[in-house]
């Protein structure tokens, strides 16, 4: 994530460490966490859309991607030849049970995991391709994260957490601040830009996560269970804010999830099961696929 600045104060210092501790945190978790007509079909590697999407740059295709995971001396597939086409500026939802693959395929999509066989092709870039170093940039640059435990940093207020993403993207003063407090606004903190995490509610919290992913203008957002740690009507007020930002934002937005309501919100919805992507139900589908 590159190098934190260095404190100029004790207490600074402290910060810093509490902040580097979190990070190293957040970083191992992600390490360690385990459509339509186009799939079960072999995808050509080219990231524009025509038919369907006006010939805009696909948010993301897979071709024949596999993943298994070595536990011990056994293997085990967590994906199993999955072919697929995520449209741009969509609601997508990837929706399947505990240990169905969402994860490790929401994990691939936004470049924290690699697929040991296949080819991924995210924002029309084929990420295998790429050093860590620029993965890491292009990661930075072009992908926004939202947990369903929020990961906001504890010893930042809301104000900061929205802005460290620009600060090591390294976003002049001005224009970070700008972009903050435009954010803030969009998700109704506007009041609350001072607040830290543990002075927020749940709902405040995602609120924060939301715009602190869309903080360095990405071209794509991922969230895992954004609603699994919220009660049924905040759970509904993020759906519709992140529903919101999407359209108002243009940016592609990419779910794991089981909750009905998410579902009910999705453009796209890719049923996964046992690591396949068993159907796929498009808006603008007269009926569902399915194998």
């Amino acid at each position: 994530m590159g190098e934190l600045p260095l404190p100029r104060k004790p207490c600074e210092r402290i910060k810093r460490n509490s902040l580097i501790l979190h990070l190293s945190r957040l970083k191992w978790e992600a390490l360690n966490s385990q459509p339509d007509r186009y799939h079960g079909k072999s995808l050509k590697m080219n990231s524009t859309t025509t038919q369907e999407s006006g010939a805009e740059t696909a948010a993301v295709i897979l071709h024949n991607v596999n993943k298994i995971y070595r536990l011990d001396s056994v293997d085990v597939p967590a994906l199993t030849d999955v072919n697929l086409l995520v449209r741009p500026n969509r609601f997508t939802v990837l929706s399947g049970a505990s240990g169905s693959g969402k994860t490790t395929l929401l994990n691939i999509m936004g470049c924290i995991d690699n697929a040991n066989t296949g080819h991924v092709l995210v924002a029309g870039e084929e990420v295998q391709k790429l050093s860590d170093d620029a993965l890491s940039d292009f990661r930075a640059k072009n992908i926004g994260f939202i947990f369903q435990n929020f990961n906001l940093l504890p010893v930042l207020t809301a104000f900061e957490n929205i802005e460290y993403p620009m600060i090591m993207a390294k976003v002049p003063p001005a224009k970070r601040k700008r972009r903050v407090e435009k954010l803030l606004n969009a998700v109704g903190l506007s009041d609350r830009a001072k607040n830290r995490p543990g002075q927020l509610s749940g709902g405040q919290r995602q609120r924060v996560a939301v715009a602190r992913a869309l903080a360095c203008k990405p071209q794509l957002v991922l969230a895992d269970e954004p609603t699994a740690n919220l009660d049924s009507q905040t759970g509904t007020a993020i759906i519709q804010l992140m529903r919101h930002m999407q359209r108002a934002y243009h940016i592609s937005f990419i779910f794991s999830s089981h909750d009905p309501k998410v579902l009910a919100a999705a453009d796209d919805t890719l049923f996964i099961q046992d690591g396949r992507i068993t159907s796929v139900k498009r808006c603008d589908d007269l009926a569902e696929t399915s194998v």
